[in-house]
């Protein structure tokens, strides 16, 4: 159970530490691919895209609905990833005083 007291008393800290954490955020990395990694995404800690790699032969290959399905799949995928991560590191804050989610 949360004791708010406890809260209270650590309030300067956990101010900072999710302070720390707003800085840490963009540079976070996580990567989400599709088709066995023929489209890959890069997504940051503030859930935007940093970079989509894209094999050419998909391309030459596939229709535009096709390539839109599976950049939409590796973008998700990344988000995906990246929103546990920044779970895992805000749940790993709020246990370091005694908080668990």
């Amino acid at each position: 159970m949360i004791n708010p007291f406890e809260l209270m008393k650590n309030f300067e800290n956990i101010k900072e530490k999710g302070e720390e954490l707003k800085k840490i955020l963009p540079t976070l990395k996580e990567t989400g691919s599709a088709m066995g990694g023929e489209v890959v995404a890069v997504v940051n800690g503030e859930m935007r895209v940093e970079s989509l790699k894209i094999n050419p032969d998909l391309v030459k290959e596939g229709g535009a609905e096709t390539l839109a399905v599976l950049i939409t799949s590796a973008i998700n995928n990344a988000l995906s990833n990246m929103k546990a991560r920044v779970a895992n590191e805000t749940n790993s804050l709020a246990s370091s005083f005694g908080v668990n989610f």
